[in-house]
């Protein structure tokens, strides 16, 4: 199914996020929970991903005008399902995405979060019971869900950063290759350390020559790869013989004794 959350790239949510910032926020959640399936989930960590690189948003901001577009938006949808109702949502229903066959299947499947509003409506549900439901399920549940859950999005952004940052401090021998546990440090360790990428190897070092770059503990490791399924090398230690040429709280470099030591 073709729908507006799809069409929608992240680039076009960052973008409004920078003009816009919380109203951006506010409008994509608010519009998601009318019943319109536009990617608000997708802002909200668009957003967390904003504060925690540029620090111009806060999470808390973010998260309140988040809950103030839900409750305006499921408002809105319940008042477009009670009035309009089953016709509506037929006739105009397609424009978005959602044909009768769709919403049908939509109440039991993922519609449903989205069109909560709408299908309460049309149960001909009361607002006011409906109404205080939704305050207790977005002050309780969405609030608190959310703010742990761009909260830990937040932490985990500044880990990887300060990883990163002590890969950029790290010392390196002048012997080469350079043996890394994953492929996301070639491209960082080539342009800090001015290397060439052809010798910068993700495998387990040769005996004798080359150098090792390995994370000081499993966190770093964790925190270092992109894609969890990327293959390392098998042994995450230095061959015999090797020392310690320099490390910090975050990357040891290991060296053969031979080796000649430079310091950036």
């Amino acid at each position: 199914m073709t729908t507006l959350a799809s069409i929608i790239p992240h680039d076009q949510l960052e973008q409004w996020l920078t003009d816009y910032g919380l109203l951006a926020v506010f409008l994509m959640v608010g519009i998601e929970s009318i019943g319109v399936p536009v990617p608000g989930e997708t802002m909200l960590i668009v957003a967390a991903l904003y504060a925690g690189s540029t620090h111009k948003l806060s999470i808390v901001l973010i998260v309140l005008a988040a809950a103030a577009g839900a409750i305006v938006g499921d408002n809105i949808g319940y008042s477009v399902g009670r009035h309009g109702g089953w016709p509506l949502l037929k006739r105009h229903g397609h424009r978005v995405g959602i044909d009768e066959r769709r919403l049908k299947l939509g109440r039991y499947l993922f519609l449903a979060s989205v069109m909560l509003a709408l299908f309460a409506a049309y149960a001909c549900l009361r607002w006011r019971p409906f109404g205080y439901a939704l305050l207790a399920a977005i002050v309780v549940f969405f609030g608190l869900q959310q703010v742990d859950r761009l909260m830990s999005l937040r932490t985990d952004i500044r880990a990887r950063a300060q990883v990163q940052s002590d890969l950029h401090a790290l010392a390196l021998p002048a012997c080469r290759p350079v043996y890394v546990a994953g492929h996301r440090m070639v491209p960082l360790l080539a342009y800090w350390h001015d290397l060439r990428p052809k010798t910068i190897l993700v495998q387990e070092p040769l005996l004798g020559a080359g150098q090792f770059v390995l994370p000081a503990n499993p966190r770093v490791q964790r925190l270092s790869i992109l894609d969890p399924h990327e293959p390392v090398p098998r042994t995450l230690r230095p061959p015999s013989g090797w020392r310690e040429a320099d490390g910090n709280r975050s990357w040891i470099a290991y060296a053969p004794t031979l080796c000649h030591f430079v310091s950036r």
